[in-house]
């Protein structure tokens, strides 16, 4: 059983009984001013409107300069992503503020016998809180030992260039980085694309093989799909049931009620993410979704239907624009691309979008980037321009699975089809990432999706992508290594 949940449970429930002040009370260290602002510390905070609420980190152009600027910033980011998921700010900050709450055993996060760890899982597994809280230790040993490592955090989607050359960077207003070295959090290797994600990784192995490089510790997040050797891969532990039980009544939901749900269910409310969802659909009496995508569509749902200053329509539409510019740019928005002032206050009332300093946007949690992605590629088709790049490829490729994973047969294929001439390997690796994994046969539109897919390799001379596309699913028999994208 994982301990970091229930040690924070128990002691939640001993200071109260289920369903009380749990989802009102303000926490100790969360001090709320008259303009309906929660500061989180420091020079980063959240600013709240009515019900919605916009997080701006502002750190200047060259990123956090302190310790107390690293430990904001992460604690926002915290906040931000548990938020967008649909929990109250209140509970969000309390969260942050709880160390053991997603602080894994250091066995899956640092290696004594490699300067690099990968810790790996699935979308909503809890990798990027895991991430942070190893920053918050790397932190800490900075305040009480000067010469220990300078602590880096770092989004892979946002480098440019070399990660060694960025985390440098990142490090000298903090510390001198040749001297004590650097201990990096690399978030979300996977988000640039597969390709990037590989060359980020190549260099962090590389660095820490040479002599001043042994004095870094990198730890790198991803779902599954790279290519990682087994000598540096973690992987992160699901929930077991009673965590997701008290996790769930933690957020006002029923956790003994889910464990009465069916197999497939109880099997996807196991990660984190998930789990929280479910408490916000039970909290308002809707039936749980049987599937990730499932999940996500419900998550959308809410928050659409929450927003006030735009109709849900026009609030989807910028939604993808948003994805969209994001993906193509490989990072943030400018919120002058993405809509009028006006339009950007809708986005931001969603509470799935933040800004990122005073003039960029960004999705709060990276799975909602790909999932309007892929609605983006349902909406419109694959652009012209994508398909001739092998660089904006590769970056559309999550939101081109979620695309697969979330449409229907006639919109899938549809946009499926071009691109099956044009690049008939992307079209492979994001099938087998879309398709479920134990559908009985015969079931959903997969068993002919999987035929055509086929039909159009082999036309194309590539029968042995067709051969590895019909062979990643159980729809044909076949197990599949990746369970990233269960649909």
């Amino acid at each position: 059983m994982n301990t970091w949940w229930n040690r924070f449970y128990n002691k939640r429930q001993k200071r109260s009984p289920r369903g009380s002040e749990q989802l009102s009370a303000v926490p100790r260290e969360v001090s709320a001013s008259g303009d309906g602002s929660v500061a989180v510390g420091g020079s980063a905070e959240i600013i709240v409107a009515g019900s919605h609420n916009a997080l701006t980190i502002h750190l200047g152009s060259a990123g956090p300069t302190s310790l107390d600027e690293l430990a904001d910033a992460g604690r926002a980011r915290m906040m931000q992503r548990w938020h967008a998921a649909g929990v109250p700010l209140a509970v969000a900050s309390e969260f942050a503020d709880t160390l053991e709450l997603g602080t894994l055993p250091a066995a899956l996060t640092t290696s004594p016998e490699s300067r690099v760890v990968v810790l790996e899982g699935c979308f909503g597994a809890g990798k990027s809180l895991a991430a942070e809280r190893q920053h918050h230790q790397d932190i800490a040993a900075a305040r009480t030992d000067a010469q220990a490592p300078v602590p880096v955090h770092l989004q892979a989607k946002h480098i440019e260039g070399d990660v060694i050359d960025a985390a440098i960077r990142a490090a000298r207003p903090i510390g001198d980085p040749a001297a004590r070295g650097v201990a990096l959090v690399l978030d979300g290797l996977d988000e640039p694309g597969p390709i990037r994600g590989k060359e980020l990784l190549d260099q962090a192995l590389s660095w820490t093989a040479t002599t001043t490089g042994r004095r870094w510790r990198i730890l790198l997040t991803t779902r599954p799909g790279l290519e990682v050797d087994a000598s540096v891969r973690r992987f992160i532990p699901e929930l077991d049931d009673d965590e997701t039980s008290s996790l769930i009544d933690r957020l006002g939901g029923d956790g003994r009620a889910v464990r009465d749900q069916p197999a497939m269910v109880r099997s996807v409310v196991r990660w984190p993410l998930f789990a929280i969802i479910a408490a916000t659909l039970q909290r308002d009496r809707e039936p749980l979704p049987s599937s990730p995508v499932a999940f996500l569509e419900a998550l959308v749902t809410r928050a659409l239907r929450d927003v006030e200053s735009a109709k849900e329509e026009r609030a989807e539409q910028l939604l993808r624009r948003l994805a969209a510019e994001c993906v193509n740019v490989g990072g943030l928005a400018a919120a002058s691309d993405v809509g009028s002032p006006a339009e950007v206050q809708a986005l931001l009332g969603t509470r799935l979008v933040v800004r990122r300093g005073d003039r960029h946007l960004a999705f709060a949690l990276p799975v909602l980037e790909q999932y309007f992605a892929g609605q983006a590629l349902l909406a419109d088709g694959v652009p012209v321009e994508v398909m001739q790049s092998v660089e904006l490829l590769d970056r559309w490729r999550y939101g081109l699975a979620m695309a697969i994973a979330s449409g229907g047969w006639k919109s899938v294929h549809a946009m499926l089809e071009p691109l099956l001439h044009a690049q008939p390997g992307v079209v492979a690796w994001a099938v087998h990432e879309a398709i479920p994994r134990n559908v009985p046969e015969g079931e959903g539109p997969w068993t002919a999706l999987h035929a055509s897919v086929y039909r159009q390799l082999s036309k194309l001379g590539s029968g042995n992508l067709a051969q590895q596309v019909t062979a990643s699913s159980s729809i044909q028999g076949g197990p599949a290594p990746s369970q990233s994208m269960p649909a």
